[in-house]
């Protein structure tokens, strides 16, 4: 059995599918597969994880302190991880380092809006968006 929901994600002049497709495979348990598309006229770079992976063992490769110091939320960690990975695939060029080159300086939670920075351009907006409680989608763009 197959089944299929898309959720469209408006951010500003540039949507953002995400698709999720739930299968049934009798030899196997039940899947879910997620996968994110940016639709857009100028330069984006998206990216999409599970909540339920543990990021929190693994940020302090990733994240500054000062970046760990921007939110308490229990999905902090989860939500840097995802937007670095935006940021990195907006940049576009390889030898970037996710804690060396790529700053998160500012986290607004009630937009859930990041604002960052990759080597010399600090212009950067991540929006993110929580899809069914278990996924988040961020998508980055220059300003």
């Amino acid at each position: 059995m197959l089944a299929v929901r898309i959720h469209i994600i408006d951010v500003g002049d540039l949507v953002s599918v995400i698709v999720r497709v739930s299968y049934d495979n009798t030899r196997r348990s039940a899947q879910e597969l997620d996968v994110a598309v940016a639709i857009a006229d100028k330069p984006v770079g998206v990216d999409i994880e599970c909540l339920d992976r543990d990021f929190d063992r693994v940020a302090p490769r990733y994240m500054t302190e000062g970046e760990l110091a921007l939110s308490q939320d229990a999905r902090w960690a989860c939500f840097v991880w995802c937007a670095k990975e935006a940021i990195y695939k907006l940049y576009g060029q390889r030898e970037v380092d996710l804690t060396e080159d790529i700053r998160i300086m500012a986290f607004d939670a009630e937009r859930m809006q990041l604002n960052a920075s990759v080597r010399e351009r600090a212009d950067i907006v991540v929006e993110a968006q929580i899809i069914e409680n278990s996924v988040v989608v961020s998508v980055a763009t220059y300003k």
